[in-house]
């Protein structure tokens, strides 16, 4: 579940679209995950990518 909010994240930040990034940080807030963790994990994955 996490994985698929983070590759829905990049694929988003990839495109340009804001909004739907925006959506993502807030559903990921709720579950307890901030902004700059976040953040953190998807540098991480795509450097790996």
């Amino acid at each position: 579940m996490l994985n698929d909010y983070i590759q829905s994240y990049i694929a988003a930040k990839k495109k340009g679209d804001k909004r739907k990034m925006e959506q993502i940080e807030m559903d990921l807030q709720r579950l307890g995950m901030d902004r700059m963790t976040l953040l953190a994990v998807v540098a991480d994955l795509e450097k790996t990518q």
